[in-house]
Parts: structure tokens; C-alpha cells; sequence
């Protein structure tokens, strides 16, 4: 059943807006098993648009944005713009997937995952990074739902996250947290010596976008 209530959002300057602008992201509109009522989600506090597909303007962008962040070496960041590379040249044959969130002037975030080879529905979120100008204010988290919304649509179960367990990650670590992410496995210095790999999982709820 299709409920066509709107929902109203607002903007970065706090005055309502009808969530139809093409400004904005459209509301989410959720549906339970096994429950015929339904919720609307509202997550916007800045003014934008999501996108599904990488371009080459997109290289130098989100190269900006990894670097801006101070959390990536060098080579961290080249890795970051290879993948965009892979997808515009192969496509979904590539298994790198986006979803970018563009501002009306600037790219405020971007994640990159893919399904993992020889799992069942496993997925890899590979990257997800916020331009620091809009840290804090619930994007990372916006792109995080619409990337497990992407992932749910495919039929897919299960989310892994690979990242540093240094101390300067210790937000990082807490943002995957409150998204319902636990640890399950740390693997000791494996990307440098005092430099371990911790690994986040998280089982997708059986809902779907409608």
C-alpha cells in the first residue's frame, strides 16, 4: 500500500521545504513485514541529491574530498581514485558501486561498495567519506542508509567494513557503531606494525524501499 502523505524537510537554513524540490532528497518510505501501516523517514538537513554513477569529473572531486578529510595517505587516496576508474570503464562488471551525495554547488560525501566474490549476499562498503565541511550533521549517515537501501534492493544480507583500529580512527570507529555495526575480528598490525585491521559487520533488517 502506497501512502502519498508528504513529508516536509528542512533546509540548511531551517525553514521547511516540501521534500519534492529537486534539491532534495526525496523521504524514504519504508514498509515491515508482516506490518500494513508504514513510517516516513526524514533525514534532510542539507539540500541535496543523491547520484548512482561515477563520471570522469567525479576523479579530481572526490580525489579532492579523500584529501580533505586528513584521514588517507597518498597512496590510500590513489586507491580511492583507481575504483572510480574501474567503474567508469567496466561498469558493474567492475563490482564497484556508488552512491554519491552532491550539494547544488559541491560534492558533500561519497561511499563506494560492492558485493563480495564467492558469498551468497555479502557486501564490502570500500569507502565512505564526508567532505569535513558537512561533518557532523548526519550525511555520513544518510549515505551509509542509502547505500544498505541499495544493498536490501539487490537481495543483499550482510555489510562489512574493513578499517584502521589506530587511535585517530576512534570516530570513525564510533560512527559504525551507532549505525548498528559491531566488531568481529581484529587482525593485529596488519597494515603496519601498530597498525591492526578491525572489521565491522552488520545484518541488513528485511525491509524494502517502496
Amino acid at each position: 500500500m502506497t501512502n502519498n502523505n508528504l513529508c516536509v524537510c528542512l533546509s540548511s537554513n531551517g525553514h521547511p521545504s516540501n521534500s519534492s524540490h529537486p534539491l532534495f532528497v526525496d523521504c524514504k518510505h519504508y514498509a515491515f513485514p508482516g506490518d500494513h501501516s508504514s513510517q516516513n523517514f526524514c533525514f534532510d538537513l542539507y539540500p541535496f541529491q543523491f547520484a548512482y554513477e561515477v563520471v570522469s569529473v567525479d576523479i579530481p572531486r572526490i580525489k579532492r574530498l579523500v584529501e580533505k578529510t586528513g584521514f588517507f595517505t597518498p597512496q590510500e587516496t590513489d586507491v580511492a581514485v583507481e575504483l572510480v576508474n574501474e567503474r567508469i570503464h567496466r561498469g558493474n562488471e567492475s563490482g564497484y558501486f556508488f552512491v554519491i551525495a552532491n550539494t547544488q554547488e559541491s560534492l558533500a560525501g561519497y561511499a563506494c561498495y560492492g558485493p563480495i566474490p564467492c558469498t551468497q549476499s555479502s557486501f564490502s562498503l570500500y569507502w565512505i567519506a564526508v567532505d569535513p565541511i558537512f561533518q557532523g550533521h548526519g550525511v555520513g549517515k544518510r549515505i551509509i542508509k542509502e547505500v544498505e537501501d541499495q544493498i536490501r534492493n539487490v537481495d543483499g544480507t550482510s555489510v562489512y567494513v574493513e578499517t584502521s583500529m589506530k587511535k585517530q580512527y576512534h570516530s570513525t570507529h564510533l560512527f559504525y557503531k551507532r549505525q548498528g555495526y559491531r566488531l568481529v575480528s581484529v587482525l593485529k598490525d596488519f597494515y603496519a606494525p601498530g597498525d591492526s585491521k578491525g572489521t565491522y559487520y552488520k545484518k541488513l533488517l528485511n525491509f524494502k524501499t517502496i
